[in-house]
């Protein structure tokens, strides 16, 4: 169901990423702790995974 729900996302052009947060994680893409990144914390990642 969610695999379609998605797929119709696309299709009808709609702002799929804001509508995953809003909708599936129930995280407004405006939520000011959405991708905090401490700069105090080793993540063994080139970048810490941030592009």
């Amino acid at each position: 169901m969610l695999h379609r729900q998605i797929h119709q996302w696309f299709v009808q052009g709609n702002q799929t990423s804001n509508k995953v947060y809003a909708e599936l994680f129930l995280t407004p893409s405006s939520d000011p702790w959405l991708g905090l990144a401490p700069d105090d914390i080793y993540s063994a990642i080139d970048h810490d995974g941030v592009k």
